[in-house]
């Protein structure tokens, strides 16, 4: 009999022979990633205080909104736009987004008479009831037209289209006896819509069709600590590396309350660890403001990305001529961080290849180079055009010329390295402290960071060296106290942040090389 594979062990006692079963080892190595991204922002429409996967620019404006008309207020206050504003056009792995809810938020409604009481005394009138499926202000676009093949007789069923500016729903035979279940398949499947029926005894119904328009829908007060409440959610997400926000309301929630509760998720007691975000500030925010806020905020976990830009989205043309709006460079920065493997710098090529594959049309004020010497020593995350590569992020840094805090493609490897290692670790705990305990542990260590130091499939080597100690570090009476010390140092490589080419070109120079071949 041939050798045979099985996935599991009773399979073996079938029949003798030769079987091989494949374990994993506990302590295999996987690279923890830093692909998945998350926003929290003020947004148009979708559930409040719910982590919802995105997987596109069209996806977040479909569930979420991004194409609404101004309220008044000017452009500062397009929450219509807000998550169209800040993701249009970026390239994500993974997207985590939260809507922040308000204080006062309704659901938009509007009840259609089915079944009118003045044709049979002795039956109710029925409404069919409908809702946005959100609450907020954004429902009050929504228009439902109902119609059915007899207007006399709503025996057969009928029919309800719901319309929300591009997008259509429609919904057929529906009548009022339907069953709960029924109902409940409806307002599942639907993005737009819930739909319920009621007695009424006032209920006349007219001539349909009909085209009826939900009203009442409101969005409320903005509040911080629906903003922080989110951001706290997401953070308590194992998957979520890196966060940044959508502008916020600026009036009742401003963008330092929010960078303030951030620092305060990635630094503090308990903080979530491991974990990054990319802040910004307002829109007129000139450098010395940022420097002031930046201060407050140091840290080598927190990217301050200046200064905001135009940009270009189609979609805005019908409300600004120009086709720009003006967005904060956070969720650029975000998009780069995201996409790029953590050995390299922001500032590299290769974040510059995802800022200009994510954006169209930049435009934002000339810096001088003593604007960007100042905001490098103040840690600020400064975005430049070049006319070389692109757009870019000029120094990459946040904290670099800080003691005791790192750059940010440092600071994301050393997370890379400590969060791929420690979880390896877990089931390893609880377990006798014996030789062959600590071997696996020593080897399981090593063969992954042996393998940090070659390139892989065009990712250049993530460690240059390492030394490993688990000797010196121990002894018998903290093992007696079931506290196992693992020491690991590791030297990663450093960030070509300045390349100096010394010239020395002329006739009189001499070249070795040359004056050789000469002899």
């Amino acid at each position: 009999m041939d050798i045979l594979t099985i996935s599991n062990l009773a399979a073996a006692r079938a029949l003798d022979g030769v079987y091989v079963f494949e374990i994993t080892p506990n302590g295999y190595v996987r690279e923890d990633g830093e692909q998945v991204v998350a926003v929290v922002g003020d947004f148009e429409m979708g559930p409040v205080d719910t982590v919802l996967s995105i997987g596109s620019a069209k996806e977040f404006a479909r569930k979420l909104g991004g194409y609404g008309s101004a309220p008044s207020g000017g452009e500062d206050s397009w929450r219509g736009y807000s998550g169209f504003r800040a993701l249009s056009g970026k390239q994500w792995p993974g997207l985590r987004a939260v809507r922040a809810s308000r204080t006062g938020m309704a659901q938009a409604t509007v009840r259609i008479p089915v079944v009118s009481s003045v044709a049979d005394p002795a039956a109710d009138g029925v409404d069919l009831v409908v809702k946005a499926k959100w609450k907020g202000n954004y429902g009050n676009s929504i228009r439902v037209t109902s119609s059915a093949a007899s207007d006399s007789s709503l025996d057969d069923g009928f029919k309800i289209v719901a319309n929300f500016r591009d997008r259509n729903e429609t919904w057929d035979n529906l009548t009022p006896g339907m069953s709960s279940a029924e109902i409940a398949a409806i307002n599942n499947a639907s993005e737009l819509i819930e739909v319920s029926f009621e007695d009424n005894d006032d209920t006349i119904k007219g001539a349909w069709p009909l085209t009826s328009a939900l009203s009442g829908g409101s969005d409320g007060t903005p509040l911080l600590v629906s903003w922080t409440n989110a951001l706290t959610l997401l953070a308590a997400r194992r998957e979520v590396k890196l966060m940044f926000t959508a502008e916020p309301d600026g009036t009742t929630v401003t963008w330092s309350a929010l960078n303030a509760h951030i620092k305060s998720l990635l630094t503090g007691n308990g903080a979530a660890p491991f974990k990054m975000a990319i802040v910004s500030g307002p829109e007129d925010q000139e450098e010395g403001a940022v420097a002031s806020a930046m201060a407050d905020l140091r840290s080598d976990r927190i990217v301050y990305a200046w200064p905001w830009r135009r940009q270009n989205f189609p979609d805005a043309s019908p409300l600004h001529q120009d086709g720009k709006l003006s967005v904060p460079a956070n969720a650029a920065v975000a998009c780069a961080l995201a996409n790029i493997d953590p050995v390299y710098d922001p500032a590299s090529i290769y974040g510059t290849r995802f800022i200009n594959a994510c954006t169209t049309g930049l435009e934002f004020e000339d810096l001088s180079r003593d604007d960007y010497v100042s905001a490098n020593s103040h840690g600020i995350c400064a975005l430049e055009f070049d006319p070389d590569t692109g757009y870019r992020v000029v120094n990459g840094v946040t904290t670099s010329l800080q003691a005791g805090l790192e750059p940010i493609h440092r600071r994301r490897l050393a997370d890379f390295f400590l969060t791929s290692i420690a979880r390896a670790l877990k089931p390893y705990q609880n377990l006798p402290i014996t030789k062959s305990w600590k071997d696996d542990i020593v080897g399981v260590i090593t063969d992954f960071l042996e393998t940090q130091m070659r390139d892989i499939s065009g990712i250049p080597a993530r460690l240059l060296g390492y030394e490993l100690d688990i000797v010196n570090v121990n002894d018998s009476a903290s093992e007696a106290q079931g506290v196992f010390n693992i020491l690991l140092r590791c030297r990663i490589p450093a960030s070509a942040r300045s390349i100096v080419l010394l010239g020395e070109i002329g006739t009189n120079v001499r070249v070795a090389v040359l004056e050789q071949d000469a002899a």
